[in-house]
């Protein structure tokens, strides 16, 4: 896979962590101490997460990161 192919990816398997969460940006942010317009940026697929903010995201949201590094296709909570 190449990499802006597999940023792209990333970006969308984040913002479908996020958007599944059912919580508000607002309440992501305050959660994760990330300000809300990084969260935003998240969402909508603008920026790639930091490893370390993937690894962070995984934890609060209990996903495999492998799925989220596009590792796996298959998407498992732990």
């Amino acid at each position: 896979m190449e990499i802006k192919e597999r940023q792209s990816l990333i970006r969308t398997r984040v913002s479908t962590i996020l958007q599944d969460s059912g919580l508000s940006q607002a309440a992501i942010a305050d959660r994760m101490y990330i300000p809300a317009n990084v969260i935003c940026q998240y969402v909508h697929k603008q920026i790639t997460p930091s490893p370390a903010r993937i690894a962070e995201i995984c934890e609060t949201f209990k996903e495999d990161p492998r799925w989220v590094l596009g590792l796996t296709d298959e998407r498992h909570k732990l």
